[in-house]
């Protein structure tokens, strides 16, 4: 047996079943509990190999530079300053006004991108007043905002899951419009599904 751990870090064992059993990694602090599974019990994977697993993934964990302050609202116009960036204006564009119509100077906003969970994200996603085809499209954008706070090390990759697990409308239909012109008339604008 090495020295402790450090607060709030334990490393347990819990049998898999009368045969199995792994070593689970668990840390609590400010930001929440974490647990990571570290591997199936072995003569190879004992206490000391997964004690020594278990602090580099608690030093990885801590060694994200993760600001509680650092909002939804922050990350979304990160967002749109690297679209600006690496991609184009109209990118840019749409994306900024997606989140003007649905995140900035909102409480959603407002939160810490580290204190996010998935039922705050699907009350947000719930009360967009926009068909299922907008709100996935509106989630679309959330998600790659949020995918660029942990890129760029805001927030700990372990939040990751929060806004992973919260799933697309399922049997949503697209639609698009397109012009079409008409011998001997002006164009008209037509619904397309599936575009």
């Amino acid at each position: 047996m090495g020295p402790p751990l450090g607060d709030g870090r334990s490393l347990g064992y819990r049998k898999v079943d009368d045969q199995q059993a792994r070593w689970v990694a668990k840390l609590r602090n400010h930001s929440g509990h974490r647990e990571k599974a570290l591997g199936h019990a072995s003569e190879e994977f004992g206490y000391e190999e997964a004690r020594e697993a278990a602090l580099n993934w608690f030093d990885a964990i801590e060694s994200v530079v993760q600001d509680d302050r650092y909002a939804v609202e922050n990350a979304c116009r990160d967002y749109v300053e690297d679209r600006r960036t690496e991609r184009s204006e109209a990118c840019a564009h749409d994306a900024d006004k997606r989140f003007e119509r649905t995140v900035y100077g909102t409480a959603f906003g407002r939160t810490p991108v580290a204190k996010l969970w998935s039922p705050d994200i699907k009350r947000w996603r719930g009360a967009i007043s926009l068909s299922k085809s907008s709100q996935n499209r509106n989630m679309s954008v959330l998600r790659a905002a949020l995918n660029l706070a942990v890129q760029n090390r805001r927030v700990s990759v372990d939040r990751r899951i929060e806004w992973e697990t919260v799933k697309q409308h399922r049997g949503v239909v697209r639609c698009s419009w397109i012009s079409v012109s008409v011998a001997g008339s002006s164009s008209a604008q037509v619904p397309t599904p599936g575009i």
